[in-house]
This record gives structure tokens, C-alpha cells and sequence, in this order.
């Protein structure tokens, strides 16, 4: 399986194979875990009670966010979002503290199909009064022009963070600035 979505230049972004009908978008929930974890470990290969305890840990987290995206009892991705202080950049130059859209989970199955949008657009308005990050892989097309077509610009490229290693090897900061309206994320 593929850690991204299969990404064509020549095809547009915006129109999809099919688009899920009425997913549901809501706050991830205990109960979710299992569910979670499972898609969590088949997309990064880890150990499924290694990615049980993760995503406990990411339901404790403060400053977060963790929304999910389901049809009837099917769990069709996930997505997360945090306050994040990163440490200088390795050339010395510093990187912004603040939101940071922290991951992007979507089943194979159900890619491509406005899922991924749903669960990016949903961070955006619950975090409208914050300029908002996401980092990603320069090799993940899919994301980079998702983010692009939501209003992220790219502002740092060769980014770095402890712990995150990057498909393809290099990574880029990207910035969302505030859009106004009433934070429901302080």
C-alpha cells in the first residue's frame, strides 16, 4: 500500500473517482480508538497496540485537536491538529509556534474522494482565528496541492522536525493565515 495518495499532474485536483456520500465529521472519541489505531497502523506499518497507545496518548493531548470522518459505523480517516514550539530550523533560522495541522489519515479506499478536504477544511474552521501550519512530504503531491487549494503557501522549504522523517527525504513548511471569525480552539 502506498503512504499517499496516487497523484496525477494531469488530471485536476478538484474532481474525484466518486465522493463518499455524507460522510460524517466529528470530534474523535474514546471509543474510537480501536478503529483509529487500525487505520493508523496499516497506513504507517507499525504494531497495532503500538498504534493503540498513540492514539490514546493523541486524545489526552492539550491544545489538540483529532477529528474523524465516518459513514454509519465505517471509520473512513482521521486527522489531527496541535499546538506545536519547533526548534530552530538546522540552519539556525527559526520556525513559528502555533497550530499545526498534524497528520492526514484517509483508508485506501476512500481516497481521493473528498475525504481528506472534509477533514482539512473542518481543522481550518474550528482553527479560522489562527494562522495555521502543516508540514508534509515534498513527495506527497496529493497533499501539497490539497493544502495549496485551501489557501496554504509554502514558506520554508527543506523543513525539519525532532522525530519526523520525510518520504522522499526533504519536507516544507507551509502557513494558513487567520481568516478571522470566532475560535472554538483556544
Amino acid at each position: 500500500m502506498s503512504l499517499f495518495a496516487a497523484f496525477d499532474a494531469e488530471r485536476p485536483a478538484v474532481p474525484r473517482v466518486s465522493v463518499d456520500p455524507a460522510f460524517l465529521i466529528r470530534d474523535a472519541e474514546p471509543r474510537d480508538v480501536d478503529a483509529l489505531a487500525a487505520l493508523s497502523a496499516a497506513r504507517n506499518g507499525r504494531p497495532l497496540d503500538r498504534a493503540r497507545e498513540g492514539m490514546r496518548r493523541r486524545l489526552d493531548f492539550e491544545n489538540a485537536l483529532l477529528l474523524v470522518a465516518t459513514i454509519g459505523d465505517a471509520f473512513l480517516g482521521y486527522a489531527g491538529a496541535q499546538v506545536l514550539e519547533p526548534p530552530p530550523q538546522p540552519d539556525g533560522s527559526a520556525t513559528p509556534s502555533g497550530w499545526y495541522l498534524t497528520g492526514l489519515v484517509v483508508a485506501p479506499a476512500h481516497r481521493r474522494r473528498g475525504v481528506g478536504a472534509g477533514l482539512t477544511s473542518a481543522r481550518m474552521e474550528r482553527l479560522a482565528s489562527h494562522d495555521v501550519f502543516a508540514f508534509m512530504s515534498d513527495a506527497n503531491r496529493a497533499s501539497i496541492v490539497l493544502h495549496e487549494n485551501l489557501g496554504f503557501a509554502r514558506v520554508l522549504d527543506h523543513f525539519a522536525y525532532p522525530g519526523v522523517s520525510f518520504t522522499g527525504g526533504s519536507g516544507s513548511l507551509y502557513r494558513l493565515a487567520h481568516r478571522g471569525g470566532d475560535a472554538k480552539m483556544a
